[in-house]
């Protein structure tokens, strides 16, 4: 679950106010139009994830941590 944390994180900082609230959006009218409850809280985080990746992609910003290379 950390990880999730972390992808929202890195959303949160590099992408743009304007760029988040519309992809807010977008979420909430796709939970609303599956009738997804609050409760669920995986899918309704899939749809952000999967809107957020779709900004990602559009506008060519990796929104993943680099892991660090352990030394052998």
């Amino acid at each position: 679950m950390e990880s999730e944390y972390c992808f929202y994180c890195i959303a949160t900082t590099l992408l743009a106010i304007g760029v988040l609230e519309k992809t807010l959006e977008n979420s909430e009218q796709k939970i609303k139009k599956d009738k997804i409850g609050v409760e669920d809280i995986k899918t309704t985080s899939k749809i952000l994830k999967g809107f957020l990746n779709e900004v990602d992609d559009r506008d060519g910003i990796e929104l993943k941590l680099r892991k660090k290379v352990k030394n052998q």
